[in-house]
């Protein structure tokens, strides 16, 4: 066999050698130099992905809240502001007090997808305007926007406060003066997520023909047209005082 060997030797001919198996040190090296950033970039990625859609979800929660809070204040907006509230004033309610009216789902979260405690605040600017706040409290050792809210399927007017500017509320279409209420209140704080509302009485409740009485304003319970019911019965009507009464084809008494 040595031999043989030694013949193939010098005729040129090497004994095959074993084929390789795995990486060498150093193409393990290069692999992980690109595999590491790659992972820490794509982790960056997910995480601020996943932050995203948590304050999408607190975006859309405090629109909810706030409407929930102009449903409330509509029942009879002057006298919220001028007697519940008072002008010039602010409120500040929980979650639990529009539980109370039936705005609010008993035994819901009430927290944001990010961990903020929600509050409804509403603020009597003026004898015909309330403003209403959603707000989101910024969270203990929070230094900046975890999400700074943007538009979004089923997202009102939603801002947060810069850090450096506890007097503004910004956001997509929103740079509002926050200065009269930081006054009353000190709140809201940086960082602070907010949803909008103005409801005014020249725009939201005396244009308008309301089904239950409004206090002060029983013009706002009355007909200024002909009613056309189309060929519809009118019912239940427990009494009927007319100046005049025209019958098209039979008038009929029941017993």
């Amino acid at each position: 066999m040595r031999r043989m060997l030694s013949i193939m030797e010098k005729q040129g001919m090497r004994r095959p050698r074993r084929a390789r198996r795995g990486f060498s040190l150093i193409e393990a090296m290069f692999v992980l130099l690109i595999f590491i950033p790659v992972l820490s970039l794509g982790t960056r990625y997910w995480t601020q992905y996943v932050r995203d859609i948590a304050g999408l979800n607190e975006a859309r929660l405090l629109t909810q809240v706030v409407d929930a809070g102009a449903t409330l204040a509509l029942r009879d907006l002057h006298g919220t502001i001028n007697s519940n509230i008072g002008v010039g004033n602010a409120q500040v309610l929980d979650l639990a007090g529009l539980e109370a009216a039936g705005l609010w789902t008993s035994g819901s979260n009430q927290l944001t997808a990010l961990g903020r405690e929600v509050s409804l605040i509403l603020h009597a600017r003026g004898s015909e305007e309330l403003i209403i706040l959603a707000r989101a409290s910024a969270l203990s050792g929070e230094e900046n926007p975890t999400y700074v809210p943007r538009g979004g399927e089923g997202v009102g007017l939603v801002g947060f406060v810069p850090p450096n500017a506890n007097d503004r509320l910004r956001g997509p279409g929103l740079d509002y003066d926050l200065s009269a209420l930081q006054a009353l209140i000190g709140a809201p704080q940086g960082l602070d997520a907010l949803a909008i509302r103005v409801l005014r009485m020249d725009r939201d409740v005396l244009p308008f023909l309301h089904r239950t009485a409004q206090p002060g304003f029983p013009e706002l319970n009355e007909m200024q047209t002909d009613l056309l019911m189309n060929g519809f019965d009118l019912v239940g009507a427990g009494g009927l005082q007319v100046n005049k009464i025209t019958v098209g084809t039979a008038l009929q008494a029941g017993s």
